[in-house]
């Protein structure tokens, strides 16, 4: 009995080191270059960033855009409010930093922007792949 306890043990510790070892990483999958198009938004998506245009502010995503295999993402970027009439030349608005987490199906996002530090999210748009977004700029 005595001889069989360290045997249970290797045994346990390579079944361990086998399943360990066997364990897939989470797949990434990037987000296809170009347009995103929905009401009141823009974002096009290059190589190492995404810009946003909302109809009263805009925003930017650094990193390449990847998602999970389930098409769920939650990437960190800029959201900077905008105003209606007249912008002067030197005028700065200066970014708050902002997280935009969503999941894509398909050719559709659904892609909700919450501002840092904040409960809740600001909104919450429907984009489609190579759509021209309707965007009606504050005024």
């Amino acid at each position: 009995m005595m001889k069989l306890v360290p045997r249970l043990f290797t045994l346990l510790g390579i079944a361990l080191l086998v399943s360990g070892a066997s364990a897939k990483p989470k797949k990434q999958v990037r987000v296809a270059n170009g347009a995103w198009g929905g009401q009141n938004i823009t974002m096009n998506v290059g190589e190492k960033s995404a810009t946003i245009e909302f109809g009263c502010a805009h925003g930017t995503i650094e990193g390449p855009l990847m998602t999970d295999a389930k098409g769920q993402f939650s990437w960190k970027g800029t959201f900077s409010a905008e105003h209606g009439g007249p912008v002067r030349i030197d005028e700065q608005r200066p970014g708050k930093s902002a997280v935009y987490s969503g999941s894509i199906k398909g050719q559709s996002m659904t892609l909700m922007v919450k501002l840092e530090g904040e409960e809740s999210p600001l909104d919450t748009f429907t984009l489609t792949r190579g759509a021209t977004g309707r965007l009606r700029k504050c005024m």
